[in-house]
């Protein structure tokens, strides 16, 4: 199993912020994780 680290860094609205936070929430994963989900569907 390969492992990449990599740091992605973003700037965002306090409002996505929490958008972000509450659809993370919703699916039990941490920002980060929902995140690169995203992003990997996006791929």
């Amino acid at each position: 199993m390969e492992f990449l680290d990599g740091i992605i860094n973003m700037r965002l609205k306090p409002s996505d912020k929490e958008k972000l936070i509450q659809k993370a929430n919703e699916k039990h994963l941490s920002v980060s994780t929902y995140c690169r989900i995203k992003l990997l569907d996006e791929l």
